[in-house]
């Protein structure tokens, strides 16, 4: 499936990116601020703002919410699937992954990640470059873990949270 990438920024390259290494077919990019340029990013058209959207067939492509922030990021996700649209979740092929954990929709998980048995993440979250996350850990929806966090076994983080870049956290920790 052709995918659509929400965003234009910093955060939404390297997804796309990793959508590349994954073997996903990239359409374009939307705009949050989109205001008649024509922009390529990645050799990529920067196809308009959020009203192209309706142009596409919901059956034919799937969308990536490509938005750092969380809260926006939250924001655009409820608003597209209310519009019926597939929000796909992106996991670079170096990434390091249980078979026995559990991921929602719409998330993003970078290269050099590894996650460990029965970790649950939400919907919509983003699992940055190079980060661990131990056993039966709790990912909520709508989370940034940032590159390089470290997150012991048993660890719950709430919804909506940022874990900023480097971070450890020792197992058996509720934030958020």
């Amino acid at each position: 499936m052709d995918l659509v990438f929400v965003g234009t920024g910093g955060h939404a390259r390297v997804v796309a990116d990793a959508s590349l290494e994954a073997g996903f077919n990239l359409r374009g990019f939307v705009d949050l601020d989109y205001k008649g340029q024509k922009d390529e990013i990645l050799g990529f058209p920067v196809l308009g703002g959020l009203t192209v959207l309706s142009k596409f067939d919901t059956e034919q492509i799937s969308v990536v919410v490509a938005v750092g922030d969380n809260n926006q990021r939250a924001k655009h996700y409820s608003e597209l699937k209310r519009k019926g649209f597939t929000i796909a979740s992106i996991i670079h092929p170096t990434a390091i992954l249980s078979k026995y954990m559990e991921i929602g929709e719409g998330c993003f998980i970078n290269s050099g990640v590894i996650i460990n048995a029965e970790v649950m993440i939400g919907d919509n979250c983003i699992i940055n470059t190079g980060s661990i996350i131990e056993h039966e850990c709790v990912i909520e929806n709508s989370c940034h873990i940032a590159p390089g966090v470290r997150i012991g076994g048993r660890t719950i983080i709430g919804k909506n949270s940022f874990v900023g870049i480097g971070s450890s956290i020792a197992n058996f920790i509720n934030i958020g």
